[in-house]
Parts: structure tokens; sequence; C-alpha cells
């Protein structure tokens, strides 16, 4: 008969969920050889048979098809039958990326005990080997978007000022938490030879980092400077290509390089050379030796080739193998004789090595006790699921930690029974690993793991990580995510995890997945909302979608489901126990129950009373005073009494000033202390207990945003907030809060409404809607300072400048016109949870310290002359600051004209100035003083003159007046004439003097009046033509007082001498000369013009500095004075 299938009916060899375990399909190679067909004779009893592919991970490929024959009875095995089956399977499952049948098949007796024995053993294998780290790490991931000149890195240090290096295939650069600087190295002196591309770094116990080229040429590197000095190989050879090397400290501290399967040098630091090694007798044996290192607690030398494991005593000069040992070392008898040896790592207490075996696919990997010499060997293929792979070293971290990595995989080596723990990839995350070859790993300072691979450069910290990611898995089943709805610690510390669509999961304290209890296991309900301790009979009440309970019972571990009729099919969202051991429940309608253990004499069915009705509860609170805190959906917050249920105070967004809410939506609270609850609501509320006073923190006071989740107070009154976009830690007491994100280490940063736990253990748990984050608070706080920063860079006018030049003069200069600066600092810190924040200050320009959050930069783009320091310190999220800030001093030099010797120059010039204008208005005074003395000289000699004569006349009339009265008329009209000439010259003369008189512009007004005076008392015409420039003149009184009486005396002398009835008269300045010109026509010619006018007015044009000319014919006259200004 043939292989009939029959229905399929549900297997204890699948996991839940239809999944097979990988191991189980081992039993092929038992069975049978793969790639061959099989039926079995069958018996009466039924069995399960598996049939598909072969799978990378089970180490084969091809089918493997067993089906029942029509033979009874079989003792011997199998018989095969091609072609089989023909017709479809019933029941299908995915099982490791392949394709799994299951039939419902009978098994004859013979085999049906072991085959089952056999099944069982593989499935017990298969959860050891399908468990998964629940715990996930956080990674920051560095690739050529954040500034690397290249994805592949082949090489990582750090130097002694914190500073990390990093060789890539585009170049040596150097990171400081900020950026990653392209460093361009030069030569310390012609004699260093070029270095191509860095292929290693290396940094020896002195500190000092030293570099491996391309070029296969060795130099020391001067971090500060970037700058090499090449330590030359001798004997020197020369290689086309890059020769395998690496640098180690050997015996005594001395510095040694190796070429791998090659000569071995010790460095001379009298010459500065390397020099080959020939005291060490094993290096004349010719053997090539892959792998050498010092082991400084056994005091030996380790090294790996294809003979195997051997050892050098350098004390005894013994050189011990497998084969030939004789110093009876026990660790090389130990290995076995094992060949191909091709990498050594030593600690204090192992030894590990890994090695090839011939026709394998895969390196085994050996870790060796060196106290006992346990050996223990691996195939990572079957310890992992990882294929085919390479491993490239080991790291132990100063913290025992110890780690094993290579193509394409990193794992922790424990010393549990399964030991390697693999760092999953997880690609759809930010924070994830993701690579295909990691070619090395390092350690820094803080005890960072730094990777680098062909993707890029990644970093973590797996003991200093803050945030520690949980997935939701069962025992051996793969990690699954769902939204999380509660946590609920039991008394023995373990808890349960109630999700939406995804059931209940069960961990211990270690976050270790357990087993479900069978009864709530086979309750399979798919939604869980809230869960309650019931504070008397210490069961776990579950609240469901759809509504009801799930009632466990900590001791029997029983689980029953219950649906009061009350509860209407609601979703039970909430579920509290008073102190009395009464459960308070809240409903998806908004209703408030109450279930009264009194009432009910503990029967779940029934003793419910409904106590209100809102929104849709999103919380129920207990304080410690036992009232009841309600939050309704957009309907605020209440306050119920215990007993009686009553509603004792509400608050609402519209209520009065100081008693209203943020908003109406409040999604979570918890107790500060006595006196103060918090709850959520858009911002912070903070709720006074005693006075109902309410009051916010929010944006505007430091929160990241207003869309506050959840929230938990911790142990040490640290408020933790869990918002729609990361976490916020906020100090009430400081009124200071921190921000943490992805960033920092979340995988998810989305957080839940009332999606917080607080454990027994100080431990806060945050729900998201995929998993669990969990961390200690305690970490949190900082107990010492954080380092002081240093300067990482500096540009001046935007052009960088060397840093070595600040370290040796210890100071800045700068010039007046070049002093925009920019500084950049860093902690040097690389674990960005640490929230570092920076303060900095320029003394002698800023007043206070200026804070910076996001970018480690202060920027000046103008700085005045003077002297100044810079400084700037850290601070951490507790407002600790680092103990001494770094200063650098800035003096920014003056231009010439700022300088106090230009100052001084100035004060004197200014002094001489003041000197030369004083001496100038002295001297403007003596010659005002001499020009007034003169006119009042000239004032006096006229007015005596002129009084004189009036006195010689008056007498002479007087005595002509009885014998001729017509002479004395005659004498009394020149008496007249000569008075009120005299008057006219003493008017002249104090009009002069007359300070408001002192312009050009006054002067000519004057010369204007006269003129119309003489054109109105006499038949004379006078034109009178005066140039624009004339006014804008400056002349001195002396002057001007003498050139209007020369322009007076002039008319006066034509209206007495010349017989004329048209005079023109021209002021204009031709460069620096002014013109007077006077022409006028003549009715007939005057006798002797010249010299008479020369004689009347000559002393006038004297006093001037002015040139007379003078010319006459019979019919006119010219007369032109030039006085130079």
């Amino acid at each position: 008969m043939g292989c009939n299938p029959l229905p399929a009916r549900p297997s204890p060899y699948l996991h839940p969920g239809g999944r097979v375990n990988c191991a189980a399909f081992w039993m092929n190679c038992v069975i049978a050889s793969p790639g061959r067909h099989h039926c079995c004779n069958t018996g009466k009893m039924q069995g399960i048979v598996l049939v598909g592919t072969h799978g990378t991970a089970a180490g084969a490929t091809g089918f493997l098809r067993m089906a029942p024959s029509g033979r009874r009875g079989c003792r011997r095995g199998f018989r095969c039958r091609p072609g089989w089956p023909r017709r479809k399977p019933r029941q299908r499952r995915r099982w490791c990326g392949r394709t799994a049948y299951l039939w419902r098949t009978e098994i004859p007796n013979c085999v049906r005990r072991p085959v089952l024995l056999f099944l069982l053993l593989f499935l017990g294998l298969s959860a050891g080997l399908r468990a998964q780290r629940t715990r996930q790490f956080s990674f920051q991931h560095f690739t050529t978007a954040q500034g690397l000149g290249s994805n592949f890195i082949s090489s990582i240090v750090q130097d002694a000022d914190r500073f990390i290096w990093v060789a890539t295939k585009n170049g040596l650069q150097r990171y400081d938490g900020n950026d990653f600087q392209k460093v361009q190295l030069h030569p310390e002196s012609p004699r260093d030879g070029a270095i191509d591309r860095v292929e290693a770094l290396w940094r020896d116990s002195r500190s000092r980092v030293w570099i491996l080229g391309a070029n296969n040429r060795v130099a020391l590197l001067d971090t500060r400077r970037f700058r090499y000095r090449e330590a030359r190989v001798l004997p020197a050879r020369t290689h086309s290509t890059f020769i395998g090397k690496y640098l180690f400290e050997g015996d005594g501290g001395q510095l040694l390089l190796h070429e791998v399967n090659g000569a071995l040098y010790r460095f001379d630091s009298s010459s500065f050379t390397f020099r080959t090694v020939d005291d060490m007798p094993f290096l004349k044996m010719g053997r090539g030796i892959t792998v050498m290192t010092w082991d400084p607690w056994e005091r030996k030398y380790w090294m790996g080739s294809d003979t195997g494991l051997s050892t050098y005593h350098p004390r005894a000069r013994l050189y011990n193998l497998y084969a030939h040992n004789p110093a009876r070392d026990p660790h090389v008898e130990a290995t076995g004789g094992q060949a191909s040896i091709y990498h050594v790592y030593i600690t204090q207490k192992y030894v590990y090595y890994w090695y090839w075996v011939k026709h394998s696919g895969n390196p085994i990997v050996v870790r060796m006790d060196k106290g006992t010499r346990e050996k223990k060997s691996y195939v990572l293929s079957r310890e992992m699921p990882i294929g085919y792979h390479e491993v490239n070293g080991f790291l132990q971290q100063r913290s025992g930690r110890t780690w094993i990595f290579g193509n394409p995989f990193l794992s922790e080596w424990t010393d549990a029974e399964r030991p390697f723990q693999q760092v999953s990839s997880n690609v759809q995350s930010e924070q994830g690993l993701r690579f295909d070859k990691m070619y090395t790993a390092y350690e820094d300072s803080e005890r960072n793991l730094w990777l680098g691979t062909d993707n890029g450069l990644y970093l973590f910290n797996p003991d200093a990580q803050l945030f520690n990611t949980y997935s939701l898995v069962r025992p051996g089943e793969d990690p699954v995510e769902a939204p999380v709805m509660v946590v609920c610690q039991l008394t023995d510390s373990s808890f349960f995890v109630g999700t939406w669509s995804k059931g209940v999961f069960y961990f211990d304290k270690d976050f270790n997945p357990l087993p479900l209890p069978a009864s709530l296991a086979a309750l399979k309900i798919p939604s869980y909302w809230d869960m309650g301790i019931n504070r008397r009979t210490r069961q776990v009440w579950m609240g469901l979608q759809p509504g009801g309970f799930v009632i466990y019972d900590q001791v029997t571990k029983l689980a029953r489901h219950y649906r009061p009729p009350i509860i209407k099919g609601v979703t039970v969202r909430q579920v509290v126990s008073d102190y009395e051991g009464n459960m308070w429940i809240g409903l998806h309608d908004g209703r408030v129950l109450k279930w009264d253990i009194h009432l009910s004499g503990g029967d779940p069915m029934k003793g419910y009373i409904t106590i209100m009705r809102t929104g849709p509860i999103n919380k129920i609170h207990l304080d410690r005073h036992g009232y009841l805190w309600v939050a309704g959906e957009k309907r605020g917050l209440y306050k119920l009494h215990p007993v009686t249920g009553r509603v004792l105070q509400e608050w609402h967004s519209d209520g009065p000033e100081g008693y209203r809410l943020f908003s109406n939506e409040i999604t979570d609270m918890t107790q500060f202390n006595d006196t103060t609850l918090i709850a959520t609501a858009g911002a912070v509320n903070i709720v006074n207990l005693r006075t109902g006073a309410v009051t916010y923190f929010s944006s505007a006071d430091g929160l990241p945003s207003d869309n506050a989740m959840s929230v938990q107070r911790d142990f040490q009154d640290i408020v933790w907030i869990g918002l729609n976009n990361g976490l916020c830690r906020l100090n009430l007491r400081k009124r200071t809060a921190v921000f943490y994100d992805r960033r920092d280490g979340m995988i998810h940063d989305n957080f839940s409404t009332a999606g917080v736990e607080r454990l027994s253990s100080g431990r806060i748990i945050f729900y998201t809607a995929h998993n669990l984050l969990v961390f200690d608070p305690r970490r949190f706080a900082q107990t010492a300072p954080p380092p002081p920063p240093v300067i990482t860079g500096m540009t001046l006018q935007g052009e960088p400048l060397p840093l070595d030049s600040l370290a040796q003069e210890g100071s800045l200069m700068l010039r007046y016109d070049r002093n925009a600066l920019s500084f950049e600092f860093s902690g040097l810190t690389y674990i960005p949870q640490k929230k570092f924040h920076y303060y900095y200050k320029l003394e002698g320009l800023d007043k206070e310290w200026l804070h910076l959050e996001n970018d480690n930069r202060a920027i000046y783009n103008y700085l005045p002359p003077g002297h100044y320091t810079f400084q700037v310190k850290s601070e951490d999220a507790d407002g600790l600051t680092s103990t001494a800030a770094f200063s650098v001093p800035i003096r920014v030099r003056p231009p010439v004209w700022q300088t106090w010797w230009f100052y001084g120059l100035m004060i004197l010039i200014g002094a001489f100035g003041l000197y030369i204008i004083d001496r100038e208005r002295l001297r403007r005074l003596r010659s005002l003083q001499q020009v007034r003395t003169q006119i009042a000289g000239n004032l006096h000699q006229e007015v005596e003159t002129t009084l004189s004569d009036i006195h010689v006349l008056s007498e002479i009339a007087k005595i002509r007046a009885g014998t001729n009265v017509e002479q004395s008329k005659a004498f009394i009209d020149q008496i007249s004439r000569k008075s009120h000439n005299m008057m006219e010259a003493m008017d002249d003369v104090l009009w002069s003097i007359d300070p408001k008189n002192d312009s050009m512009e006054r002067t000519l007004m004057r010369i204007r009046e006269f003129t119309d005076g003489i054109k109105s008392n006499h038949t004379m015409d006078i034109d009178l033509i005066v140039d624009r420039k004339i006014e804008q003149l400056e002349l001195s009184m002396a002057l001007r007082h003498e050139l209007f009486f020369f322009y007076k005396e002039t008319l006066h002398f034509l209206m007495q001498h010349v017989i004329c009835d048209q005079v023109f008269i021209n002021l204009k300045l031709k460069r620096a000369t002014l013109l007077v010109e006077i022409i006028t026509a003549c009715e007939e010619e005057v006798p002797d013009f010249r010299n008479r006018f020369r004689s009347a007015l000559g002393r006038r044009v004297q006093a001037m500095g002015g040139l007379l000319e003078i010319t006459t014919d019979r019919s006119s006259l010219s007369v032109v004075l030039r006085v130079p200004l």
C-alpha cells in the first residue's frame, strides 16, 4: 500500500505558533544519509514524521522524506521508496527558513521508543540553541555620513590625551567626541620616509602610539603635532606588498615587531631602529611562526604555527613543542598536538586560540584553563546560527568580559553551559549592529568597546549601558514584538508582562524567560490590559480585553478565567487593590467599579458596586493615605473616598486659577511624597494634597515637550517621565530636567500611557509598543565630578590653528584685524548617557558663564583689543561641575593708533597743537590789540588834528565875526564839515572794532551802505559788483578795516578831484589775490592824478600789503588794487 497521509493534528514537537525546532531535524543524520528517499514499515502505533529541506543551520543540505510502507514489524530500519509523497500534506509549517510538513503516521513498535527519545533529546538541544539573549545592546554607529573617511576600519587606538585614532582605507582620522578630523601626517625630519596608508595602530605601555604603514614602514606618532619619526627595520628589505606584522611587548617590556611567518625584531631606543632578534634559539629552527605573544603571568612566550601551539621560557631558554617538550610544559601537553594554530590570546586565567582542521569548513576555537589545563573546543556554527565564519580575534575587557569576533559575528564568551552569547544583528533598529566583517575590537579608558568593521565604526559599553531593552520571548521561542500593557511583579520577584494581542510573558528577576504556569498558558488569552495584586489574598487580578478577569494564585500556581455580568464584556483597563483587599476596576466605558471583598464573600463573580462614571479610565492610583485617584480620558482628575466611594475633590483644566490642570487628559500619576501627587496631562501637574493647589512643570520650565504619557518616582526622589518621543529625568527639588532618547541607547522611545512599573529592586520598566525598557535609576546619579574639557580645535578667521603651538606658547596672540575666533572643546568622554554639557566664558568680555547644550563650540566674531582668558567647564545632569576649568590666555594686539605709546605721542602732539593754537590765539589777540591800538592811535591823531583845526577855525571865526561876517561863516562851514567827517570816522572805527562785525559779509554790507549813501547824496552813479567768493573770505580785522577805508577814501577822492558821473567798481577774487578795480569816465583830464592819489591813499595800500596800478588818459582813469591773501 502507498504512503497515505492522515489528517494532521497538533504535535508536542511543534513550538506554539507552529514553528519546528531546527535541531529536531538533525535526526536525518542518524536515520539515513541526506539526499535519499526513505519509507518506513508501519505498525499500529501512530507517531510523527518530519519531511523537509535541510537548512544550513543543521549542517547539511538535501531532502529527507519519510513515510510508512505496507509491511509490518520491521525491526531493521527503513525501506526506500522514491517519489513519495503523491498527495499534498495536510499541515505545513515554516522551519528555519524552509518548509516542513507534518503527517500523522504510524511508526513501528520496534522503533517508536528510540525515535521518541531521540526527538526529545534534540528538542532539548534545540531549545538551548535557539535561546536568545533577551537583553539587547545599543550601539552608536559611525559611517561616512558622520565624517569617517571610509567605512572600512582596520585599526583603533586611544592616545594618552584620550583621543580616539582610527585607521581607515582612506586615511588616518582622530575623533574627539564631536567630529572626525582627517590627519595629514608629516615626517619629523627629511630622513624619515613617507608613510603610505596606515594599516595598523598600536599603543605601548608608555602610552606611545605606533603606526604600521602599507609600505611596511614603522613609525612613532606624535599625536599632538601630527608628526612621525620612522623607526627603520634592519636589515632593510624591500617588499612590493604589505607584509603582515604586529607589535607587542615581551619580557622586560622590550618592544618587539613580528612579521607573520617571518622574522622577529627588537626595538633599539638608542638608534631608534628595529633589529633582528638572534638570541632566541627557536628562531634558528626555520619554523614559520604565525602568532607570538608574551604571557606576563606565566613569564613565557606563546606561539602558534602550522606545527601547533608552542612556548618559550626566556629564563631557561627552552622552546617547547608537543612533539618536543624539554621543559615538560603542561600547557603544551594539554593541546594534544593540534596543528595550524593561527591566533593565540592570553589572559590571566585562560588561553584562547583557534585552528583549522583539514577538510573542515569552519575553524575550531579553544579555551584552555591555565590552572587546570582543562580544554574546551567549539565549532561556532554549532553554537550560534552563523553558518560559514572566520575568527579574527579575541578581547577581554578589564571587567572580565571576553569577546570573540570575526566574519560575520560578535559574541560574548561566558562561563555558562552554553558559553556563547551572540550579539544579534538588529537591522531594523538605528542602534543595531550590522556588518559582514569585523576586523578589530578595542577597549578605551572608559571601558567602551570600539568595533572596526566593513560597515563603519561601532561603539557600545556593555557595562555602562544605562538603558537595557529586553525582548518579549518565551523559552525555546523566537522574540516577538507587541504593545506592552502591564508589568506585574510577584512575591518571588519574578514578574508577568501582559501584552495586547500576544498574551502574557513570564520572566525571572534577571529577565530570563520562564515557562508560563500551565493553567495560565492553557487559557490562551491574547490581550491583558492591567494586573493588580490583592493586598489581602495576594492573588493576581488580570484585566482582559474583552471584559473579564484572570485570577492567578501565587501559591497554588492556578489561574481561572472570570466574566462577571456587570462587566458587560467591556475591556478592563485598570485593576487596583486598596489596603482592605477591595479591588477597584476601571472600564473602557468610563465606569469605576468596586469589588467588595466582604460583600462578595471572596467570589470574583459578585460583590461589585458601581462608584462613578467618566471617560475611559486611564489610571486608578492608591495613595499612601488610602484614597483612590481616578483619571478618566479627557475628564480630569478625581479623588475618591475608599470606604464610601464618594468624590471628595476633582480637578479640571477650566477650574479656578491655581487649581486647574494643564489638560484634562490625565495619562498617569504617582505620589511624590506625603503632600504631593504628580500627574501627567501634557505637562507635569504637581498637586498639593493638603491645599489642592496645582502647579506645572512644562516645556516653558525645561520639560522637553508637553506630551508626557507616564510617570514614576524612584527611591532617590527623582521623577521619571515617559514621553512619546523619549524619557525625561526630572529633579523637582532643583527643577532640572534631562532628556534621553534613541541617541542614548533606547531602541524604542515612544512610551505608552501609564506604561511604567517600579520593581522592588529599584529598577524601573517603561513599556513601549514593541518591548521593555529597563534601567536602574541609581546608575544615573553622579558622584564624581566630570572630567575637565579640553580644546579640540580652534579657528581664526575660519582657518584652523595648530593646537601644538598653543600648548607650547601657553597663550594666543591675535592681530586687531584678525580676531574672529572659535573654540571647539570636548570632555573626551564617549558615553552619551552621561549627558555632560558645557559652560564657557571669555573673561574680559563675558560677564557670566554661557551655557551650551548640544553644540560644543564657542564663537566670537569680533574681539576688541585687550587681554582675555577663555574658560570652559563641564557639568553633569546632577549639577556637578568639573574640578578645574580649562583656560586659554588671549591677547588681541591693538592697532598702532590704539597703543599706549601712540596715545602718548598723540597727547604730546595735542599739547603741542594746543600750544600752537594758544600761541596763535595770543598772536591774534596781540594783533587785534595792535590793530585796535593803531586804530585808536589813528583815531586819536585824526580827532586831535580835527579838533585842533576846529579850535583854530573857531578862534579865527570869532575874531572875524565882528569885522567880516562872510568869512566867519566860511570858517564855521569848515568847522561843521570837519566835525561831520570826524563823526563818520569815529563811527567807522567803532563799527570795525565791534566783534559782531568781524566777518567779510558784514564788511561788504558796510561797503554797500556807504555806496548807497553817496549815491543818494551826490549825482555820481556808482555801479558796485561783488564776486560771491569774496563773501566767503576770512580776512583779518585789520585787512578788512584798511579795505573799507581804502574804498571809502577812494570815492571821496574821486568826488573831490574828478568830474565824473559814472563809476564802475568790481570786487573779485582771482586765484589767491583780492582785486579792487575802479573805472570811471572823466569829463576833463585830471592833472597829476597818479601822484596825488598815491599820496592820499598810499598809506592804506601799504598797510594791506597791496599793489596799486593807476592808468589815466584824457577821458578815463582806472585804479586797480591787488592784495595777495
